[in-house]
This record gives C-alpha cells, sequence and structure tokens, in this order.
C-alpha cells in the first residue's frame, strides 16, 4: 500500500483536539411521511438496526427524485407521429455520487486503463481531493501541482468537483502552515491581526482559483472540534460564535459567486452525540444571523464502530432538524471502519443508509472517502479491496444507482403523437424509432413537480 498524506481520519479524530429544499415547507418531518413502525433509535449498547429500510422511502424517492416527461413528435408540416417507438435511458443522475481521491496515486501512480481511472469515472459523478487541496499542501508547490492535476483530470472527464477543506484548524494534522501554527502558539502583540489576514488571503486564493470549476466548497472544517484559530482572532468569542468565521464565508463567496459554499463536521449523522448536533446547529444559526452566504451543510459519514450505525428513523430525524433552517445537506466521508463491521454487515448498511439519504429531499449529494483499500486512509474502503476483488457492498451501490433509481424506459406515441414517462431527474438520451429511421436528442429533467416537456421532429420517412 502506498504512503498516505494524512486526511480527515474518522478514527483519529477525537484525539489530541485542544479546544434548501425543505426550507419553503411547512418542515421536513412533515414532509417524509414516515412509517411509524420504523425502528426507534437504539438505546445504548443496543445493536443498532440498520437493516430495515425506513417506511416509504421508495414513495420519498418517487416524490423527490423523479420529474415526469412528456415528449410529443410531430413531422417537418406539423402532423403527429402515431406508434413511434420512443426509448429513455439515463446518462447520469443529477444527485452527486461521489469520493473522494487520492491526487497522487491518480496521476503519479496509476495509467490509463488502470483500476483505479477506470473505477472512478465509471461509478462516480464528483470527486473530492482528499488532502491536497487543504492550507499547508496548497502552499507547497509540488502539493499544488498534484491537487491542480487532480482536480483536471475529474473535470475533463466530466465529474463535478467538491473543494475540501479551504480553512480546517487541526494542529495534529499537517493542514495549517507552520508560520500560522508557529504565531498562535506565540505571545506577539500581531498574531490575531496575523492569522486573520492569513486565513482570509488563503481562502480568496484558493476559492479564486478554481472558481466557475468546484461545484462546492468546504469552507470551513469541523469547527465544532477544532478551532484554534478562532480563538486567537476572537478570543471573547465561542467557537461557535465567532465573527471571523462570517468573514471567511464572505470571502469565498467574493472569490468564487457561484459555487455552494458549505460547513462540514462529524460526529452529527453517524454515532449517537446530540451534544454536537446541538452545537452544529448553533454555529448554522449564528452564521445565518450574521448573513453569511452558507448554503449548505457537510455531514462526514464516518462510521467508527458498528455502534455508530443509526436507525433510518434517527437519520431522518437528524437531517430534518438541519433542513428546516434552510440549507442543502450533503453526506461527506462515508465509509464503515472500526470493530465490529464485516464486509456483509457494511453492505447492508450502505444499502440502507443510502435508500435513507437518497430519499430526503434536502440531500444533494453522497460521497465515499475513498472506494479503494489500497489507497484509503483505513485500508476499509466500502467497495473494493486491496486486489481490487468486489466487496458485498459493490453490487449493492450499482445496484441502487445504476439499476433501481436508473431510467430505462421503452413506449410508443398516442395518437397526438405524444409519450409520457417519470424519470429519474438528470440527463437522458431521448431516441425516436419509425419507419426504419431514428432521431435522438438529449434531455434533463431537473424538476421533481412539474413536467419536462419536450418536442422532437419524427426522423424523415424512408424514401
Amino acid at each position: 500500500m502506498p504512503d498516505l498524506d494524512p486526511t480527515s481520519r474518522r478514527a483519529l479524530l477525537r484525539r489530541g483536539l485542544a479546544g434548501a429544499a425543505c426550507a419553503t415547507t411547512a418542515g421536513c418531518a412533515a414532509l417524509q411521511g414516515r412509517d411509524d413502525a420504523s425502528p426507534a433509535e437504539p438505546s445504548p449498547g443496543q445493536t443498532p438496526s440498520v437493516t430495515t429500510t425506513p417506511g416509504n422511502a421508495e414513495s420519498r424517492i418517487q416524490t423527490h427524485r423523479t420529474g415526469d416527461l412528456a415528449l410529443t413528435v410531430r413531422r417537418a408540416d406539423g402532423t403527429p407521429v402515431t406508434d413511434a417507438t420512443v426509448s429513455v435511458t439515463m446518462r447520469e443522475h443529477a444527485f452527486r455520487f461521489g469520493t473522494g481521491v487520492e491526487a497522487r496515486y491518480l496521476v503519479e501512480e496509476s495509467s490509463p486503463g488502470d483500476p483505479y481511472r477506470e473505477r472512478l469515472a465509471g461509478l462516480f459523478n464528483t470527486g473530492v481531493v482528499e488532502h491536497r487541496n487543504k492550507w499547508r499542501p496548497w502552499e507547497n508547490e509540488s502539493e499544488r501541482e498534484l491537487a491542480i492535476r487532480a482536480s483536471e483530470w475529474l473535470l475533463e472527464r466530466g465529474l463535478d468537483l467538491r473543494g475540501h477543506a479551504a480553512i480546517w484548524q487541526r494542529f495534529d494534522q499537517p493542514v495549517v502552515p507552520e508560520d500560522v501554527v508557529e504565531k498562535v502558539r506565540s505571545d506577539d502583540d500581531d498574531r490575531a491581526a496575523y492569522v486573520s489576514r492569513r486565513t482570509g488571503d488563503h481562502v480568496s486564493e484558493i476559492l479564486g482559483h478554481y472558481a466557475g470549476d468546484v461545484a462546492s466548497w468546504d469552507v470551513l472544517n469541523e469547527q465544532i472540534h477544532a478551532h484554534h484559530l478562532t480563538d486567537v482572532i476572537d478570543p471573547d468569542a465561542s467557537h461557535l460564535r465567532a465573527p471571523e468565521v462570517v468573514q471567511w464565508f464572505e470571502r469565498a463567496r467574493q472569490a468564487d459567486p457561484e459555487a455552494s459554499l458549505y460547513l462540514n463536521d462529524y460526529d452529527v449523522l453517524a454515532g449517537e452525540y446530540p451534544d454536537y448536533r446541538d452545537d452544529y446547529a448553533e454555529l448554522v444559526r449564528f452564521l445565518q444571523e450574521r448573513g453569511a452566504p452558507i448554503d449548505g451543510l457537510g455531514f462526514q459519514a464516518h462510521h467508527d464502530g458498528y455502534e455508530e450505525a443509526r436507525s433510518p428513523d434517527g437519520i431522518l430525524d437528524t437531517l430534518d432538524r438541519f433542513a428546516d433552517l434552510g440549507v442543502a445537506i450533503t453526506v461527506t466521508e462515508y465509509d464503515t471502519v472500526g470493530d465490529g463491521w464485516t464486509d456483509e454487515r457494511a453492505a447492508d448498511h450502505l444499502r440502507t443508509f443510502l435508500r435513507t439519504v437518497f430519499s430526503h429531499p434536502a440531500v444533494e449529494g453522497f460521497v465515499m472517502w475513498g472506494f479503494w483499500d489500497g489507497v484509503h486512509w483505513a485500508e476499509r474502503a466500502p467497495l473494493f479491496r486491496e486486489d481490487w476483488s468486489a466487496k458485498p457492498a459493490l453490487d449493492v451501490y450499482r445496484s441502487l444507482v445504476f439499476e433501481e433509481w436508473w431510467t430505462d424506459e421503452t413506449g410508443t406515441t398516442d395518437a397526438d403523437g405524444r409519450y409520457r414517462t417519470t424519470a429519474f431527474l438528470g440527463k437522458h438520451d431521448v431516441t425516436v424509432e419509425t419507419g426504419g429511421r431514428s432521431r435522438s436528442v438529449r434531455a434533463s429533467v431537473t424538476d421533481p413537480v412539474s413536467t419536462t416537456e419536450l418536442a422532437v421532429e419524427g426522423p424523415a420517412e424512408s424514401p
């Protein structure tokens, strides 16, 4: 296994720490249509029920992840084409199914045709450079070059790019530049001003570099757990109400007006940590009160031990709570590591967890923190072992993402030249065949409420 730079390693997260889909509704809980028979949260010490599908998940998925597509086929003279065969085949999900990406392995240790590259491009539509877009690596020329090359590789293959992470204040990970760490630990009178300038300038620089290319950015990572920098800049403020965080988000918006700006943290969706959930909500409300341009929340989903698996209703309750704050949600850094996990348990958990989060209207994406043991921080990636043999979770992932939630429909036009179907939100190829000729067009179904109308001129008839 190659040497890896530290990433946001869930098994290490508690060590050494010093320190908008539902917004316009009456509340997400009312939207869900829960089955009261869904399992309750386990009591302490009880084995969680992670294999029970939440009630009405399928109906929620149909409501929030599909839309109606109506096709009208007419000849050049405007007359309808009847009994034409219409096929609708999905090309790409609108929902972001992503993975963390090890930049050095991608651009320097793999080559065209390598399983890492092939699986990455074939299984996901979103990529996250795991380590080298963090602050200290970014200021190292060779590390920055790796980050840029990996990002370009992803973009060239049509994957969306998430940025991770502009500011992360861990001192026991190599993510904060050494001069900033030294200044924080000093007694210098100018240390607050120095750290404020360096952090703000970095946010502007890295978001400005990727402006227009990155779909969403983790502007601030793990503020609940590590806040050395804000403690220096805003010594009289709680780390949950530090004014400097508002400035970071404002700098981020100025640097890239189009990217969705995120907080990202752990112990919120996985495991039973109600105090951390309360802290996260307080931080979000503070930023909103101050007018910070926060668009979304990242919920890290490292499950460090089988006991951190939660019931579907528990997951939905947490998603509801934060969606009601008017922000989008992305599940980030998903994996199952630590004691109690077997390959079979991990596969069952992925099935239930992914179905649950996909069914929630506020969730925009689901990101694994790597998919192959060979470059996974704990050698416990969800889908592939180091020898590239498949884990049971691979079949689960493929069967959901590319079969159950994949559009592949065929029918015929009626007397008015009309054909209607339901399609999962995303991009589709639509082919009309009649009289031995065919014509194909591209359709994007993006609205789960309104019908997507598509007019197609029928293929020219054979002479």
